[in-house]
């Protein structure tokens, strides 16, 4: 969703840029993003980015208490020995 959402902006930004005859300079490209990031769903695009970001902070964390149980298992087997 995120993806389909930036390719659209920079469909539109490009579209822009390409019916105006201003010619492809910086600051004609920074207006064009600043005047089509001026409105949008950003409620949606942070919720998004909030879901992902909280989807990889319980990845790590899964990974680090995994990696500890499977330590405590490998240290409890080799003491057996």
């Amino acid at each position: 969703m995120i993806l389909v959402n930036v390719s659209r902006k920079i469909n539109t930004i490009l579209a822009n840029i390409e019916s105006s005859n201003a010619g492809l300079d910086i600051t004609s490209i920074m207006k064009e993003v600043h005047t089509s990031s001026a409105g949008g769903d950003y409620l949606q695009m942070n919720t998004l980015s909030a879901l992902i970001f909280c989807c990889w902070v319980i990845g790590i964390v899964d990974a680090y208490l995994s990696g500890k149980r499977i330590d405590s298992k490998d240290s409890a087997h080799y003491k057996s020995l």
